[in-house]
């Protein structure tokens, strides 16, 4: 197949990838880069991000999910689109994933990349100023979501923002019953984050999914 995604199974990055490529009906050879360091590194190799997930498609490598869904919707644009071409529901939905992955870049990076730093003077100020705002983008995609009259992002249907936003949920959601597993998820969980309810909600409508439940 000429078509591979190196990924990390549990990672909501990896997973929005996946739920994308099945909503363009794309099949795709899929690599754990964790079950092989040589995976890893050959991944880690193909992009320029050095970070996981990379899709190879027809000789090109992406890195970054977002720049991976946007790819999928030009070089596939017979397939079902990713984002929505109403100008109102594109921009709710652009706006919708920015905010998600602001927060989500905000947790990872103070349980990972920055823990070393916490022994620092100004770690406490620093973290609680960043998880303010990784709260605050949470909170902020809560209003929108509950404001909305139906049971997706854009009126148009299941779009990237949906996808993006379901798999941020059940990340979340799952994080507590992984700690113990893996330090970064223990220090994530320890930040002082709380996943609004409504997004809880809003992703019981969608939990039943064939693509969700096969992830």
């Amino acid at each position: 197949m000429s078509r591979v995604l190196y990924h990390f199974p549990m990672s909501p990055f990896s997973r929005r990838v996946r739920l994308a490529l099945a909503h363009k009906n794309l099949a795709c050879d899929q690599l754990d880069a964790r079950s092989n360091d040589a995976l890893l590194v050959q991944a880690r190799e193909s992009s320029t991000q050095m970070t996981i997930p990379v899709l190879v498609d027809q000789g090109r490598a992406i890195g970054d999910s977002l720049a991976i869904i946007n790819y999928l919707d030009v070089a596939y644009p017979d397939r079902p689109k990713l984002w929505p071409s109403n100008p109102d529901d594109a921009a709710l939905a652009f706006d919708a994933v920015a905010a998600i992955d602001g927060a989500l870049d905000i947790l990872v990076d103070l349980g990972s990349r920055y823990f070393t730093l916490s022994s620092h003077d100004h770690w406490s100020a620093v973290s609680s100023e960043l998880v303010g705002r990784a709260q605050r983008n949470l909170d902020r995609v809560g209003k929108v979501i509950d404001s909305l009259a139906r049971r997706t992002v854009a009126s148009s249907g299941w779009c990237a923002a949906d996808i993006t936003l379901m798999t941020s949920v059940l990340w979340l959601e799952g994080l507590p019953a992984r700690v113990g597993t893996y330090a970064p998820v223990d220090r994530i969980v320890k930040l002082g984050w709380r996943l609004p309810d409504v997004l809880s909600h809003w992703a019981d409508a969608h939990r039943g999914r064939a693509d969700v439940m096969a992830l």
